[in-house]
């Protein structure tokens, strides 16, 4: 609740948080509020330090063969190679890892989030084939998701499309 509205509660509370998790050791409790953590950090601009925290909860991820985790956290990764420090090949390179999980394609939601980066990404390189595949690919797997209503997801896919046919100078698409 805070992230958005209090910032510095935001933090005292995650520290907190951290410390019970800790003293009790839960450790996939430490794991999510690391991801809190990461989340806070990247609310302030602060990416660096918030990719330490994902590539750190990755190697626990790996180790323990956590797939759900290291799916998500490839994703996440990915998105902020993406959209907050504008590396088109990172973000690319962290997609396509996502989707190298086994039974990746369970988890919608990431599959959909994984497919918006990546059309975003070919339509930044102006690989427009590629783009439009990906997109296509999203918006079919949020209308699976949630039918025909407007979400978050297909929010972000119509102004990606728009962003493409933009880019490809077709305005009246």
């Amino acid at each position: 609740f805070y992230i958005n509205f209090d910032i510095d509660s935001a933090f005292s509370l995650n520290k907190q948080a951290m410390a019970l998790a800790v003293k009790h050791h839960q450790k996939k409790l430490q794991s999510s509020i690391l991801q809190g953590l990461s989340a806070l950090f990247i609310q302030i601009g602060a990416v660096h330090p918030a990719l330490e925290i994902q590539f750190q909860l990755l190697e626990e991820a790996i180790a323990n063969k956590d797939l759900s985790l290291q799916q998500s956290l490839y994703n996440s990764i990915a998105m902020n190679y993406l959209v907050n420090l504008n590396d088109l090949e990172n973000g690319k390179k962290y997609s396509y890892l996502s989707m190298q999980i086994p039974g990746w394609e369970n988890n919608k939601k990431i599959c959909t989030s994984t497919f918006i980066n990546l059309g975003d990404t070919y339509t930044r390189l102006s690989q427009f084939d590629s783009a439009r595949h990906y997109l296509n690919k999203a918006f079919d797997l949020a209308n699976s998701l949630y039918g025909n209503r407007d979400n978050d997801f297909t929010s972000m896919i119509k102004n990606n499309f728009g962003n493409l046919y933009l880019k490809m100078n077709q305005l009246e698409l």
